[in-house]
């Protein structure tokens, strides 16, 4: 009999430089950007940070955990972009968490016989559930950013699927309206007049934070 996935946070061991860390000894600083190379192993539950110069962006955004906070949790993100423009999603007015805002598809990794998803095969889940789009092939590891929204830590891997100008026009999308309530294709200049003007907090607080590191420049 299949086992039901447990759509719950997935708490995982974060080890920086092979020093296990609990979520209030994060060396993390708010704003700031830091590079490692980035491992998980879906059998132990454990993401692992090395520091390298020419590794994996870290964007800490904001937020602190709690004195009590025990839990760190592990989401996954898709970009889908024409190196142009980008596929942005305006969440469902009846989602708990940010709703209205924009942001990229996504969620917790989520786990199934005491085994975590990859998490880049969860971001892929994530696009087709939200938006109907299947994703072949494997996706880049762009970022992660890492942030304390209520105190909760919590991870969030980004991955980046690039397509072909023009081939973001030719998508069709069949959003789960429970998440989802409109698919956007906004391009570089777009993005950057609303992430620099009055209505910047359209944006999810993650994902402003990646425009505002990537895009506007």
């Amino acid at each position: 009999m299949e086992t039901t996935i447990k759509k719950q946070y997935l708490e995982i061991k974060m080890f920086v430089d092979n020093q296990q860390i609990k979520p209030n000894e994060s060396p993390f600083k708010e704003n700031g950007i830091f590079y490692y190379d980035i491992s998980y192993n879906i059998n132990t539950l454990s993401l692992e940070l090395k520091q390298n110069p020419n590794g994996i962006p870290i964007l800490f955004t904001t937020g602190k955990p709690s004195e009590d906070c025990k839990k760190i949790s592990l989401s996954s993100f898709g970009i889908i972009t024409d190196g142009e423009s980008y596929i942005l999603e305006k969440r469902s007015k009846s989602m708990k968490v940010f709703p209205g805002k924009l942001g990229f598809p996504g969620g917790f990794v989520e786990i199934k016989d005491n085994v975590s998803e990859d998490p880049m095969e969860s971001a892929k889940r994530e696009i087709f559930e939200e938006l109907g789009v299947e994703i072949t092939g494997d996706l880049q590891l762009k970022c992660c950013i890492i942030s304390c929204p209520n105190g909760v830590f919590t991870v969030m891997i980004v991955y980046e699927k690039i397509l072909a100008i023009g081939e973001l026009s030719s998508l069709k999308f069949k959003i789960d309206p429970k998440e989802v309530e409109e698919v956007l294709v906004l391009n570089k200049e777009e993005i950057k007049k609303i992430v620099c003007g009055e209505s910047s907090n359209s944006f999810t607080p993650n994902i402003k934070t990646y425009f505002e590191k990537n895009i506007n420049k």
